[in-house]
Protein backbone atom coordinates (compact mmCIF):
# COMPACT_ATOMS: atom_id res chain seq x y z
CA UNK A 1 0.00 0.00 0.00
CA UNK A 2 1.51 3.33 -1.01
CA UNK A 3 1.53 6.53 1.06
CA UNK A 4 -1.48 8.02 -0.78
CA UNK A 5 -3.61 4.96 -0.05
CA UNK A 6 -2.54 5.00 3.58
CA UNK A 7 -3.58 8.63 3.93
CA UNK A 8 -6.97 7.95 2.36
CA UNK A 9 -7.61 5.14 4.83
CA UNK A 10 -6.35 7.07 7.87
CA UNK A 11 -9.07 8.81 9.90
CA UNK A 12 -8.81 12.55 9.25
CA UNK A 13 -9.34 13.43 12.92
CA UNK A 14 -8.90 10.93 15.71
CA UNK A 15 -9.56 12.11 19.25
CA UNK A 16 -7.69 10.44 22.10
CA UNK A 17 -9.54 9.60 25.30
CA UNK A 18 -7.72 10.74 28.42
CA UNK A 19 -8.65 8.91 31.61
CA UNK A 20 -9.16 11.69 34.15
CA UNK A 21 -12.16 12.17 36.41
CA UNK A 22 -14.00 15.43 35.88
CA UNK A 23 -13.72 16.84 39.45
CA UNK A 24 -9.93 16.51 39.22
CA UNK A 25 -9.90 18.11 35.76
CA UNK A 26 -12.08 21.01 36.93
CA UNK A 27 -9.80 21.50 39.93
CA UNK A 28 -6.89 21.94 37.51
CA UNK A 29 -8.96 24.37 35.44
CA UNK A 30 -9.81 26.29 38.60
CA UNK A 31 -6.14 26.51 39.60
CA UNK A 32 -5.17 27.72 36.12
CA UNK A 33 -7.93 30.33 36.27
CA UNK A 34 -6.80 31.50 39.72
CA UNK A 35 -3.29 32.01 38.42
CA UNK A 36 -4.65 34.15 35.60
CA UNK A 37 -6.86 36.14 37.98
CA UNK A 38 -7.36 35.57 41.72
CA UNK A 39 -11.13 36.20 41.52
CA UNK A 40 -11.70 33.38 39.04
CA UNK A 41 -14.42 30.88 39.85
CA UNK A 42 -16.95 28.82 37.93
CA UNK A 43 -20.53 29.61 38.90
CA UNK A 44 -23.61 27.42 38.53
CA UNK A 45 -24.78 29.20 35.36
CA UNK A 46 -21.53 28.35 33.56
CA UNK A 47 -20.86 24.93 35.06
CA UNK A 48 -22.29 23.17 32.00
CA UNK A 49 -20.02 25.04 29.58
CA UNK A 50 -16.85 24.56 31.59
CA UNK A 51 -17.52 20.93 32.47
CA UNK A 52 -18.36 19.88 28.94
CA UNK A 53 -15.57 21.82 27.26
CA UNK A 54 -13.25 20.01 29.69
CA UNK A 55 -14.81 16.73 28.56
CA UNK A 56 -14.33 17.76 24.94
CA UNK A 57 -10.66 18.51 25.64
CA UNK A 58 -10.23 15.10 27.27
CA UNK A 59 -11.90 13.32 24.35
CA UNK A 60 -14.71 11.96 26.51
CA UNK A 61 -17.64 10.32 24.74
CA UNK A 62 -20.09 11.70 27.34
CA UNK A 63 -19.35 15.34 26.40
CA UNK A 64 -22.47 17.36 25.64
CA UNK A 65 -23.21 20.65 23.91
CA UNK A 66 -26.24 22.88 23.38
CA UNK A 67 -28.69 22.73 20.51
CA UNK A 68 -28.25 26.19 18.92
CA UNK A 69 -31.92 26.21 17.90
CA UNK A 70 -33.07 25.42 21.44
CA UNK A 71 -30.41 26.06 24.07
CA UNK A 72 -32.48 24.31 26.74
CA UNK A 73 -31.83 21.07 24.87
CA UNK A 74 -28.52 19.32 25.46
CA UNK A 75 -27.13 17.08 22.75
CA UNK A 76 -24.13 14.78 22.38
CA UNK A 77 -20.99 16.71 21.45
CA UNK A 78 -19.06 15.71 18.35
CA UNK A 79 -15.43 15.40 19.43
CA UNK A 80 -14.20 15.89 15.87
CA UNK A 81 -15.85 19.29 15.70
CA UNK A 82 -14.60 22.52 17.21
CA UNK A 83 -16.36 24.94 19.56
CA UNK A 84 -18.51 28.04 19.11
CA UNK A 85 -18.68 29.87 22.44
CA UNK A 86 -21.18 32.72 22.58
CA UNK A 87 -21.94 35.26 25.26
CA UNK A 88 -22.41 38.97 25.98
CA UNK A 89 -19.54 41.45 25.87
CA UNK A 90 -17.23 40.99 28.83
CA UNK A 91 -18.87 37.77 30.02
CA UNK A 92 -15.69 35.69 29.97
CA UNK A 93 -15.67 33.84 26.63
CA UNK A 94 -12.07 34.55 25.69
CA UNK A 95 -11.00 33.92 29.28
CA UNK A 96 -12.75 30.53 29.27
CA UNK A 97 -11.01 29.28 26.13
CA UNK A 98 -7.67 30.72 27.27
CA UNK A 99 -7.96 28.71 30.50
CA UNK A 100 -8.94 25.61 28.52
CA UNK A 101 -6.00 26.08 26.15
CA UNK A 102 -3.65 26.19 29.15
CA UNK A 103 -5.40 23.12 30.56
CA UNK A 104 -4.62 21.24 27.33
CA UNK A 105 -1.05 22.49 27.39
CA UNK A 106 -0.40 21.56 31.05
CA UNK A 107 -1.69 18.03 30.49
CA UNK A 108 0.00 17.68 27.11
CA UNK A 109 -3.26 16.73 25.38
CA UNK A 110 -2.96 15.67 21.76
CA UNK A 111 -5.18 14.98 18.77
CA UNK A 112 -4.27 12.80 15.78
CA UNK A 113 -4.89 14.56 12.45
CA UNK A 114 -4.23 12.59 9.26
CA UNK A 115 -2.13 10.20 11.29
CA UNK A 116 0.08 12.93 12.78
CA UNK A 117 -0.03 13.82 16.47
CA UNK A 118 -0.83 17.49 16.98
CA UNK A 119 -1.07 19.45 20.20
CA UNK A 120 -4.62 20.29 21.18
CA UNK A 121 -3.50 23.55 22.86
CA UNK A 122 -4.68 25.77 20.02
CA UNK A 123 -3.18 28.85 18.41
CA UNK A 124 -5.36 31.87 19.16
CA UNK A 125 -5.97 34.99 17.07
CA UNK A 126 -8.33 37.92 17.46
CA UNK A 127 -10.56 38.37 14.43
CA UNK A 128 -8.73 41.64 13.67
CA UNK A 129 -5.55 39.58 13.20
CA UNK A 130 -7.32 37.58 10.50
CA UNK A 131 -7.96 40.86 8.72
CA UNK A 132 -4.30 41.83 9.16
CA UNK A 133 -3.18 38.59 7.48
CA UNK A 134 -5.38 39.50 4.53
CA UNK A 135 -4.12 43.08 4.35
CA UNK A 136 -0.52 41.85 4.23
CA UNK A 137 -0.83 39.07 1.65
CA UNK A 138 -4.32 39.23 0.17
CA UNK A 139 -5.24 35.86 1.71
CA UNK A 140 -5.49 33.99 5.00
CA UNK A 141 -3.77 30.85 3.75
CA UNK A 142 -1.50 30.52 6.79
CA UNK A 143 -4.48 30.37 9.14
CA UNK A 144 -6.36 28.01 6.86
CA UNK A 145 -3.64 25.39 7.27
CA UNK A 146 -3.34 25.55 11.08
CA UNK A 147 -4.52 22.16 12.48
CA UNK A 148 -6.22 23.55 15.62
CA UNK A 149 -7.17 27.23 15.56
CA UNK A 150 -9.12 29.60 17.80
CA UNK A 151 -10.60 32.90 16.58
CA UNK A 152 -11.83 35.39 19.16
CA UNK A 153 -14.60 37.98 18.77
CA UNK A 154 -16.03 36.70 15.50
CA UNK A 155 -18.49 39.25 14.17
CA UNK A 156 -16.85 42.47 15.37
CA UNK A 157 -14.65 42.92 12.29
CA UNK A 158 -15.44 45.18 9.28
CA UNK A 159 -17.51 43.54 6.55
CA UNK A 160 -14.83 44.07 3.92
CA UNK A 161 -11.09 44.54 3.64
CA UNK A 162 -9.17 45.89 0.65
CA UNK A 163 -5.89 44.48 -0.66
CA UNK A 164 -4.35 46.13 -3.75
CA UNK A 165 -7.78 47.32 -4.85
CA UNK A 166 -9.47 43.96 -4.34
CA UNK A 167 -12.25 43.74 -1.80
CA UNK A 168 -12.65 40.63 0.30
CA UNK A 169 -14.04 39.29 3.53
CA UNK A 170 -11.20 37.38 5.20
CA UNK A 171 -13.39 35.97 7.98
CA UNK A 172 -15.77 34.44 5.46
CA UNK A 173 -12.85 33.10 3.43
CA UNK A 174 -11.35 31.48 6.52
CA UNK A 175 -14.61 29.89 7.69
CA UNK A 176 -15.53 28.59 4.25
CA UNK A 177 -12.10 27.08 3.70
CA UNK A 178 -11.82 25.42 7.10
CA UNK A 179 -15.46 24.37 6.97
CA UNK A 180 -14.76 22.47 3.77
CA UNK A 181 -11.89 20.57 5.40
CA UNK A 182 -12.34 17.41 7.45
CA UNK A 183 -8.88 17.63 8.99
CA UNK A 184 -9.10 20.92 10.90
CA UNK A 185 -10.53 21.88 14.29
CA UNK A 186 -11.70 25.47 14.77
CA UNK A 187 -12.87 27.27 17.90
CA UNK A 188 -14.65 30.62 17.98
CA UNK A 189 -15.82 33.13 20.54
CA UNK A 190 -18.48 35.64 19.60
CA UNK A 191 -21.00 38.08 21.02
CA UNK A 192 -23.47 36.67 18.49
CA UNK A 193 -25.43 33.51 19.22
CA UNK A 194 -25.16 30.88 16.52
CA UNK A 195 -28.93 31.01 16.13
CA UNK A 196 -29.29 34.75 16.62
CA UNK A 197 -32.97 35.76 16.89
CA UNK A 198 -32.12 39.13 15.34
CA UNK A 199 -30.41 37.45 12.40
CA UNK A 200 -27.19 39.44 12.83
CA UNK A 201 -24.87 36.52 12.15
CA UNK A 202 -26.82 35.54 9.06
CA UNK A 203 -26.89 39.15 7.85
CA UNK A 204 -23.14 39.58 8.32
CA UNK A 205 -21.92 36.31 6.80
CA UNK A 206 -24.75 34.84 4.78
CA UNK A 207 -26.37 31.42 4.87
CA UNK A 208 -23.37 29.52 3.46
CA UNK A 209 -21.00 30.62 6.24
CA UNK A 210 -23.53 30.19 9.04
CA UNK A 211 -24.24 26.70 7.73
CA UNK A 212 -20.50 25.99 7.90
CA UNK A 213 -20.37 27.17 11.52
CA UNK A 214 -23.19 24.78 12.44
CA UNK A 215 -21.30 21.97 10.75
CA UNK A 216 -17.90 22.86 12.26
CA UNK A 217 -18.74 23.50 15.88
CA UNK A 218 -20.26 22.31 19.11
CA UNK A 219 -22.25 25.17 20.62
CA UNK A 220 -21.86 26.60 24.14
CA UNK A 221 -22.83 29.78 25.93
CA UNK A 222 -21.19 31.77 28.71
CA UNK A 223 -23.68 33.70 30.82
CA UNK A 224 -23.20 36.84 32.85
CA UNK A 225 -22.78 40.59 32.56
CA UNK A 226 -19.74 42.64 31.64
CA UNK A 227 -17.12 41.58 34.17
CA UNK A 228 -14.76 44.32 33.11
CA UNK A 229 -17.01 46.82 34.87
CA UNK A 230 -17.29 47.21 38.65
CA UNK A 231 -20.42 45.49 39.96
CA UNK A 232 -22.11 45.81 43.32
CA UNK A 233 -22.90 42.10 43.46
CA UNK A 234 -20.57 39.58 41.86
CA UNK A 235 -22.21 36.24 41.14
CA UNK A 236 -20.52 35.26 37.92
CA UNK A 237 -17.78 32.82 36.92
CA UNK A 238 -14.95 35.31 37.37
CA UNK A 239 -15.13 38.96 38.33
CA UNK A 240 -12.02 39.75 36.33
CA UNK A 241 -12.67 37.53 33.34
CA UNK A 242 -11.95 39.03 29.98
CA UNK A 243 -14.12 38.18 26.99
Amino acid sequence: MDRADQLRMTPKIERLNYDMNIPTALAIVHEIGKRKGPDFRIDADNQFAYENIVKWCLGRSDAQSLNPENVKQRVAADLKKGIYLAGPTGSGKTWCLAVMRDFCSVLGLRVRIRGDMERLAWDTYHISSVRNFYLQDGNVRELCKTPVLCINDLGCEPDESVYMGNRGNPAKELIEYRGDQDDAITLFTSNLNLCDPKGRLLEKYGDRVVSRLYEMCNYYQIKGGDRRRPQKTQDHGSERNKA
